[in-house]
């Protein structure tokens, strides 16, 4: 806790210095260049009450909310000398707080929603020039269905938000080591000569970092 409060930044010394749940859609200070959003969110319908139905109101609440779950806004982010923490997929910005909302998912057991808030110190963080594109999964990489679905169409969103595949100089995916990986990054266009392997370098910081928000 006394680490966190410190004037240092976490590149040398405790854990990030705050969150951001909701990002702005610029801010220059903090290196966020710009926010897009592709898609609107949607918020839990309100549950049907009829009548005659004989149910506690709240078990008709729990099921409606898991069968009718809340729809997150899809964004996308370019953000200037960002960082990657992948061990706990955080994405951390330029003032050195995690942007909770592009780093895929809110871990409710932790202090501050995210375990990166829990080290003593991150790594070192491999500096890498130019413009990159986060391809990281919370669910892992190595599973074909949450690859196809989490992670691949994040290529596709960039694209949407006006970034193309070919305009990147880093790809940013963990240990993609197997056959469909190459097969299907080959399909999407993505020279494997540009893949860093953040299971390999947990720790990055990019000049551009362009993220996509959580699919899921």
């Amino acid at each position: 806790i006394i680490l966190a409060h410190g004037p240092w930044s976490s590149r040398w010394l405790g854990p990030p210095k705050g969150g951001v749940r909701d990002t702005p859609a610029s801010d220059s200070k903090a290196g966020i260049v710009v926010v897009k959003d592709l898609e609107p969110g949607h918020p839990h319908p309100p549950p049907p009450l009829p009548a005659d139905w004989r149910i506690e109101p709240g078990l008709l609440k729990t099921l409606h909310e898991t069968l009718c779950p809340e729809i997150k806004a899809l964004r996308v982010g370019l953000f200037r000398n960002a960082r990657y923490f992948q061990p706990t997929f955080a994405v951390i910005d330029a003032r050195d707080r995690i942007l909770h909302e592009f780093s895929q998912g809110w871990e409710s057991g932790a202090r501050g929603g995210n375990y990166a808030f829990e080290q003593v110190r991150l790594k070192k963080p491999l500096r890498l020039r130019g413009r990159a594109l986060l391809l990281d999964g919370r669910t892992h990489s190595q599973n074909y269905f949450h690859w196809l679905l989490e992670v691949l169409p994040r290529v596709e969103c960039a694209r949407e938000a006006g970034w193309e595949t070919a305009g990147f100089d880093h790809f940013l995916i963990s240990s993609p080591t197997r056959s469909f990986h190459r097969e299907t990054l080959a399909m999407a266009g993505i020279d494997p000569a540009k893949v860093v392997d953040t299971g390999e370098h947990p720790d990055v910081e990019c000049e551009e970092l362009v993220v996509v928000s959580d699919l899921r």
